[in-house]
């Protein structure tokens, strides 16, 4: 989701205008929105704010709009030195900053800012505690643009859930949308934080993540074709002579053949294709996340649905439902 896009979502779930997840969407750190993918494709969360919405959603966004110059003028003046008095200052002033409306712009802004400043904001984060912040964690650990600020948002989130657990399902829910995006590079972060957090809810989103095929709006789907693909031709060709020429002048004469080839053999023509993307690395991520919970090796599984499925149901089901009953009775 572009930033914009996440932002918006951020307001309108902070309204509570919009608290509703789609199949073809995509969720967002602020809260319930789900933004369409796809072009518009497939269902989606739409409705017809009244005025007074709109007059909310147009304060929300002037607010969002101050913050986010106090934030770049936080950023120039207190963080652009490395004036240890100067940046704790900063410090302060940025933990006042942090709100909901925001969220979604912290780790551009600041990505460049310091260990300080992420640490800080990694921890407002975790101690505000509320269904936004924590989706707001858990979506940096996937799309934040900084290897640092995601793997800092990974292990405080880790920290934050062992603590308390209480919006574990917003964590499952961001997962969820990783393990759904088109590119492999996401998916595969998606899988890592899902093992790091032991997040087994979503092993069935892995399972079905690791083959990947050309989506309905996809370059390749797109594209039209004319004709073969290809062809493989095996057999043996013969050239021979099927017609011949003579060219006749002064004293002189001679011929122009005419060259033919006969084949003789099987000819393979492709018309179409289909191209799978198998994804290794989430793959080993999920047979070595499966294997270690339940202690029965998952890699002969393969990329199998058939296979995983029947595992899922007769092996993974009762060990979950066994976990869940033993976390509850504690």
């Amino acid at each position: 989701m572009h930033r914009l896009d996440a932002t918006i979502a951020v307001l309108l779930g902070a309204t509570g205008l919009a608290a509703a997840q789609s199949t073809g969407g995509t969720a967002a750190p602020g809260g319930g929105l789900v933004m369409p993918t796809g072009g518009g494709e497939g269902p989606g969360v739409y409705f017809m704010p009244t005025e007074a919405e709109l007059e909310e959603i147009r304060r929300l966004g002037l607010e969002r709009r101050e913050i986010e110059r106090e934030l770049a003028r936080l950023k120039r003046e207190y963080f652009s030195t490395r004036v240890r008095e100067v940046r704790e200052l900063g410090l302060v002033r940025l933990r006042e900053l942090i709100s909901e409306p925001v969220y979604a712009e912290l780790s551009d802004t600041f990505r460049t800012a310091g260990e300080d400043v992420r640490a800080t904001i990694h921890d407002e984060l975790a101690i505000t505690n509320t269904h936004e912040s924590i989706a707001t964690l858990a979506w940096d650990t996937i799309f934040a643009r900084a290897p640092e600020w995601r793997a800092g948002s990974l292990e405080r989130l880790a920290v934050a859930l062992d603590a308390d657990d209480t919006h574990r399902a917003t964590v499952h829910d961001v997962l969820r949308v990783g393990l759904g995006d088109r590119d492999p590079i996401l998916v595969e972060r998606a899988g890592l934080a899902a093992e790091r957090l032991r997040a087994y809810e979503v092993v069935p989103s892995m399972i079905a993540a690791q083959v990947a095929t050309p989506g309905p709006n996809s370059n390749a789907a797109r594209r039209q074709r004319t004709g073969d693909l290809a062809f493989i031709f095996v057999g043996t060709q013969t050239a021979f002579v099927s017609d011949q020429e003579p060219v006749v002048s002064d004293s002189a004469v001679a011929f122009d053949p005419e060259l033919s080839v006969v084949s003789e053999g099987v000819t393979l023509v492709v018309h179409d294709a289909v191209a799978f993307e198998y994804r290794m690395g989430l793959h080993y991520t999920l047979t070595r996340m499966t294997t270690e919970a339940t202690g029965e090796p998952t890699k002969a599984l393969g990329f199998e649905l058939d296979k995983w499925r029947a595992w899922h149901e007769e092996t993974f089901e009762p060990w979950l439902a066994s976990r869940r009953l033993s976390s509850s009775s504690r």
